[in-house]
């Protein structure tokens, strides 16, 4: 069902009513749990209002479903994350929301020598949190390797790391594979074959 269907079967009671708890609570609720994710872009240009610096860093941290939880503009790593990080943490224990189990990050997971990455020491409030590199960085450092991603072999190469890591599940393939059946049946195809459907 998609995410328009699924908010009109909702019904406009229980959607105001998740809404008044994401004001009153500040922490958006999800099905799925809660996953922060930060991601960092740096911004070349000045923002108005702000004085010139050579560089800013937009930093945000967001949920599953890509719903922004906080975000921070700094010059560089450093004194205003920690403050957004604590902001953070703050925010799920007045609301009373259970803290994240996995943050899924693009940089900065790798343990150092004293036995903590960075942002697990930065996210100490949340100690059952582990610190997972997104699968999307972890492709592109295996891809490290390569020359150029301009070569007409690259997105062959990439879609082959992908299979390489990623398992279809055998339930939700027979699923598809029945609903694609059924859209070419209404589609008034003939002789539907195996190989027809897997196209």
């Amino acid at each position: 069902m998609s995410t328009a269907k699924k908010h009109k079967a909702m019904g406009d009671g229980e959607w105001m009513a998740r809404l008044k708890k994401f004001a009153t609570t500040g922490v958006w609720p999800s099905e799925a749990g809660n996953r922060p994710a930060p991601r960092q872009k740096r911004s070349p240009r000045s923002w108005p209002g702000m004085p010139t610096v050579p560089a800013l860093w937009l930093t945000s941290i967001s949920n599953e479903v890509g719903q922004i939880l906080i975000s921070v503009l700094t010059a560089q790593e450093g004194p205003g994350l920690d403050q957004m990080v604590s902001d953070l943490i703050a925010r799920y224990t007045q609301a009373g929301v259970a803290p994240p189990q996995l943050l899924y990050v693009d940089c900065g997971c790798c343990v150092e020598a004293g036995g903590e990455s960075k942002l697990k020491t930065r996210f100490s409030g949340w100690p059952d949190l582990v610190v997972r590199l997104d699968i999307y960085h972890f492709l592109r450092r295996l891809a490290g390797g390569c020359t150029t991603d301009a070569h007409h072999l690259y997105p062959t190469f990439m879609a082959s790391l992908s299979v390489c890591i990623f398992e279809w599940d055998p339930a939700d393939v027979a699923l598809l594979r029945m609903a694609k059946r059924e859209q070419l049946r209404q589609e008034g195809v003939s002789a539907i074959t195996d190989y027809l459907v897997d196209r």
